[in-house]
């Protein structure tokens, strides 16, 4: 996870970053507060955050490993059923993963959730690998979603181009961290960002409008 954590620290120009835990409690305890932390205590907080020295040399540093963790458990559930000899399933660590096909021979599809409305969805995806969505909407500190779990450690706000980013990628771990690092890139940057990786996606942005690379393996667009 830490060797995933690196690339992507680099790839994004360091805006994934696993060391932004000591913001995200913050920011977490200000909202439950019912506050907000002010430009000179983000500032202070931020002098914390940075991937660079994990070796923790100042106090109250911390790692946050959330946009791995999932990915890299469908990869440990997909070795487990490399070794029993499972050639069909389809499986959910909160990080989808497929291996062969459906009982009917179709592949195995996925709903893309639509970030506002929770009942309704975007997108029906043919999940080839694994597939991770990160979200505004998945945490969020404010009712407009602005402020969410997704922080830029470079400025300390969250992003603001997208509302959800589902990745496809060949393993978890990839597409547990590339859609927390496309999202931290922003529109202009994820696409280039993703190719990199070998990697596509489905994007949502703050108005609700969804597009996709030309590579991503849906079924249907509904948004």
């Amino acid at each position: 996870m830490l060797r995933m954590a690196r690339a992507m620290h680099f790839a994004t120009d360091h805006a994934f970053d696993v060391t932004i835990q000591p913001l995200w409690l913050a920011f977490d305890a200000a909202a439950k507060r019912g506050s907000w932390l002010n430009d000179a205590e983000i500032a202070d907080i931020r002098t914390r955050v940075d991937q660079e020295r994990v070796e923790f040399t100042k106090l109250g540093m911390a790692v946050t490993l959330n946009s791995l963790a999932r990915g890299l458990a469908a990869d440990r559930v997909a070795d487990v059923l490399t070794r029993l000899g499972v050639a069909n399933a389809f499986f959910d660590t909160d990080v989808l993963g497929s291996r062969g096909r459906r009982p009917d021979g179709a592949m195995w599809r996925a709903l893309v959730r639509h970030p506002r409305k929770p009942d309704q969805s975007v997108g029906v995806v043919d999940v080839r690998g694994c597939l991770a969505t990160s979200g505004d909407y998945q945490y969020f500190w404010s009712p407009d979603y602005a402020r969410n779990h997704i922080i830029d450690p470079r400025h300390g706000a969250s992003p603001g181009d997208f509302s959800s980013v589902s990745v496809l990628a060949k393993s978890g771990l990839a597409a547990d961290a590339l859609s927390t690092a496309a999202f931290l890139v922003g529109a202009k940057k994820a696409p280039a960002l993703l190719q990199k990786f070998g990697a596509e996606a489905l994007f949502v942005d703050k108005a609700g409008v969804v597009s996709s690379m030309p590579g991503f393996p849906h079924a249907a667009i509904l948004g």
